[in-house]
């Protein structure tokens, strides 16, 4: 069975945009678009990265300098997290800014509000 993503439902878009802004983030560096692609669930193939990278360029939340590999710039991050929270909310989910409380709204019992991930790396022998 595949996995399936918090963002099952939102459009893929706003799934690359987080995985962008994740990778951004993290490493300091832009994804390629293979990455992108593998990152998300169900992974998508170039062709369809590149387009869902020019809907969110015509957006104006990012923008990419053309012949670079890695070469994807967050336009403006605090426009893409409300962009990105407020498709989750649509969804039901619950969003915690880091050393905040969960501002939890009442939810039906199937629908659980989302934590922040916490990301552990395990070294081995």
């Amino acid at each position: 069975m595949g996995e399936r993503s918090a963002f099952h439902g939102a459009p893929r878009r706003i799934e690359a945009l987080a995985y962008i802004m994740e990778r951004i983030e993290r490493t300091g560096t832009s994804p390629s678009y293979g990455e992108i692609g593998r990152g998300m669930r169900p992974r998508i193939k170039g062709t369809r990265v590149r387009q869902l990278v020019d809907q969110l360029v015509a957006r104006g939340l990012i923008q990419r300098d053309i012949g670079a590999r890695r070469g994807i710039y967050i336009r403006d991050a605090h426009r893409c997290r409300v962009v990105i929270a407020d498709a989750l909310g649509r969804q039901g989910w619950c969003h915690a800014h880091p050393l905040s409380n969960l501002i939890v709204h009442p939810c039906a019992n199937e629908q659980l509000p989302m934590i922040p991930l916490i990301l552990a790396h395990r070294g081995g022998n």
